[in-house]
């Protein structure tokens, strides 16, 4: 149970991450870059200090596993990609919208 976070960081910041981040299980990988960590069910708020946290030493972090209001009220990655070009490719392949509406993104 809880969230599952893919928190990907350089690898020399990965171990000093993990013990800020991790309040469950935690593995890491790619010697330090990539950190799958276990936390209770978190709040926006939570999740946004997670990803400050994580922004700050260069890394991104995407939420794979989290409660459906959790999941409702943010986005499964983090917005540090140009929406415009997201929105413009999600136009080109479904134009009618039909595919995963706010699976990844809320607003498109």
């Amino acid at each position: 149970s809880g969230c599952l976070w893919r928190i990907s960081v350089p690898p020399s910041s990965g171990a000093a991450t993990a013990m800020q981040l991790a309040q469950g299980d935690w593995l890491m990988d790619w010697g330090g870059g990539l950190l799958w960590i276990v936390r209770p069910d978190a709040t926006p708020e939570d999740a946004a200090k997670l990803r400050a946290m994580v922004q700050r030493v260069g890394g991104h972090a995407t939420l794979m596993r989290g409660s459906e209001s959790l999941r409702r009220e943010i986005d499964v990655f983090a917005q540090d990609v140009p929406t415009a070009l997201l929105r413009r490719v999600k136009e080109a392949f479904d134009p009618l919208h039909v595919l995963n509406p706010g699976r990844m993104y809320r607003d498109f």
